[in-house]
């Protein structure tokens, strides 16, 4: 029978972690030491490249907002110099309105009647001419008609340009100003 010797184990133990780190690469050792393995690292990885996607859309995102405040600052103050010329009155003028319940905070005002029922007229041929008309009672016994009634201030500019190149359009259009 053949002795082994230590020199024998010791060759043979290198032998095996050559074998081992050859088969497994370094994961054996890693994992040994308490380090991670390649798996671990690919995990780590991927993690990584998901965060910094996720950071570079929300850069984008943010840069798109900030694009579009940008443009809607622009538009309204070229809306609100558009808008100087123009008469715009609170309801307080009016004897304030018999119900502010619902009412946009603008509507452009195309006529103001001492019968409703002239208004109630008004309304319909605004509505046949593809206008949603409101009729709007003052406290003072008017009835107005409007028409476009909104909160942004950029669509009310566009909207009031549009009115005045109809041909039912009066002279005296004006804005109501529904501040609370």
């Amino acid at each position: 029978m053949k002795k082994i010797s230590i020199g024998n184990c010791s060759r043979f133990i290198a032998l095996l972690l050559t074998v081992l780190m050859a088969a497994t690469g370094c994961d054996f050792l890693r994992k040994l030491a308490g380090r991670p393995t390649s798996a671990d690292l690919a995990v780590m990885a991927e993690d990584l490249r998901a965060r910094q996607e996720a950071a570079d859309k929300a850069a984008r995102d943010s840069a798109e907002a900030a694009l579009l405040i940008a443009r809607y600052r622009a538009d309204s103050t070229a809306a609100a110099e558009y808008l100087k010329g123009e008469k715009v009155l609170g309801p307080a003028r009016f004897g304030g309105l018999a119900s502010s319940a619902g009412q946009p905070m603008y509507q452009i005002i195309l006529g103001a009647f001492s019968k409703p029922a002239n208004a109630d007229r008004f309304a319909s041929q605004l509505n046949d001419s593809g206008y949603k008309a409101n009729v709007i009672p003052f406290g003072n016994g008017f009835t107005g008609v409007g028409i476009c009634g909104t909160s942004d201030i950029v669509v009310l500019a566009a909207a009031l340009r549009e009115i005045k190149n109809e041909d039912f359009c009066p002279e005296g259009v004006w804005i109501l100003e529904n501040r609370q």
